[in-house]
């Protein structure tokens, strides 16, 4: 009874409640929806432990979640199946000491990692030296380059801030109500040039929403733009031919100021990114920032950008030896392109003392580089715990987190129908 009672819920999907009546009308008895759950709750035989059982890799991914109050550490094993080796819930700030206790819980169990990966955080170091002395301790490359990331991403904000104004006279307004307009200002000429830009775009074969994209106008404005005549070239729309204020030097127009500016807005995220997965729009705004006064400042960020990845993966896609990234290294942050902007001086001097702290993976081919495999558990469990308001105290969490380290499947929300007929699938980790 207790096996068809667990085969039900597992494998047919029965809610509990609903699985005594299906007891009573296959075999005649019918316990309580109570006893059902607790023997689906119940850990199983030593066989089925047994089968869950896999040989630890020598490589340890540790990471923690915060839950308010409540601070849950996960080790996972990257290439075992099982998602997790170990747990532990602390209803306190974390400190040293409960880490080092979680660590101390390993080793007694153990688990001698020959290579540890963890993130940035200061809580690491002291104690993994204390507690594994001859572990080598991978910090996360991923959570450097996030890091590295937010850095350039403030230099490109400081860009853009810095990008001239167009000047806009107080006394020459477009006119209101059928008044003669100010031919002359130039607010006028600068909408002559901005009209000449759509034009240019569209005749070079860009749809209008990637003029849109890439000029920063509005789509209803394109759109009557190009359905109108062309302005007169040197003409503010065909109507004067008085030039309007130059911008500084080094930009040859106000166009090209706008260009540039909404290329640095919103669009950094492609900028600091591989150059190999830009679409033909996003090449396109990097030629506009190439062209203008700060292409070189560009060229320096995308050499930043590029050699960094150049340390962890070759052309061909392959893991360099530790000696080809060091030598790599080396000659990367000796850049001199590096030292005239005070940001990236003082990244690529912090990056410079990480750089023996990252490169361990390289040496052995089952290594891993990033903290992924925690990071995914992490997650998973944060989209398991989304739709379950009681997974949020110490013993519900416990409790579910030990099940799914043993392998067994202890599901908050089970398989069956909700009210409007949806079908209610239990959230896996």
């Amino acid at each position: 009874m207790f096996d068809k009672a667990l085969q039900t819920v597992e494998q047919d999907g029965v809610p509990f409640c609903r699985t005594p009546a299906r007891l009573a009308r296959d075999f005649q008895v019918q316990p309580s929806a109570t006893t059902v759950r607790r023997w689906f709750h119940a850990p199983r035989d030593e066989a089925s432990a047994a089968s869950q059982h896999h040989t630890f890799s020598g490589v340890l991914c540790v990471d923690e979640v915060y839950q308010r109050d409540k601070a849950i550490l996960l080790a996972v094993d990257p290439h075992s199946p099982a998602p997790f080796l170990a747990t532990q819930v602390i209803v306190d700030h974390l400190q040293p000491a409960h880490l080092e206790a979680f660590f101390q819980r390993l080793k007694a169990e153990g688990v001698t990692p020959r290579q540890l990966v963890t993130d940035e955080s200061r809580l690491y170091p002291a104690v993994v030296t204390k507690v594994w002395p001859e572990v080598t301790h991978q910090r996360c490359p991923f959570h450097v380059a996030k890091n590295m990331h937010e850095r350039l991403s403030e230099v490109l904000r400081t860009w853009r801030r810095g990008l001239p104004t167009p000047p806009v006279n107080p006394t020459k307004r477009p006119s209101l109500r059928g008044r003669a307009r100010d031919q002359d200002s130039p607010l006028a000429q600068r909408k002559t040039a901005a009209m000449h830009e759509v034009f240019r775009l569209r005749e070079a074969g860009l749809s209008q929403g990637a003029i849109v994209r890439i000029t920063g106008h509005g789509i209803n404005t394109v759109k009557k733009w190009l359905a109108g005549p062309r302005p007169a070239e040197g003409t503010a729309e065909g109507l004067s031919s008085e030039a309007a204020s130059p911008p500084p030097p080094g930009w040859t127009s106000w166009a090209q100021v706008g260009q540039v500016r909404n290329s640095l807005m919103g669009h950094k995220g492609w900028l600091l990114g591989q150059a190999a997965r830009w679409t033909e729009e996003q090449r396109t705004r990097f030629a506009v920032l190439l062209d203008s006064p700060l292409g070189e400042q560009v060229r320096t960020v995308r050499a930043l950008i590029e050699g960094w990845a150049a340390l962890w993966r070759r052309p061909d896609g392959a893991r360099p030896t530790v000696a080809e990234s060091r030598q790599h290294f080396d000659a990367w942050v000796k850049d001199p392109r590096f030292q005239t902007d005070p940001t990236m001086s003082s990244l690529v001097k912090r990056l410079a003392g990480k750089f023996d702290h990252l490169v361990p993976f390289l040496s052995e081919p089952t290594w891993q580089g990033t903290n992924n495999a925690a990071e995914r558990a992490a997650r998973a469990f944060r989209r398991w715990q989304r739709p379950h308001y009681r997974l949020r105290t110490q013993r519900s969490i416990e409790r579910q987190l030990a099940g799914k380290a043993k392998g067994v499947i202890q599901p908050l929300m089970p398989v069956g129908r909700c009210v409007r007929g949806r079908s209610i699938m239990t959230a896996a980790l």
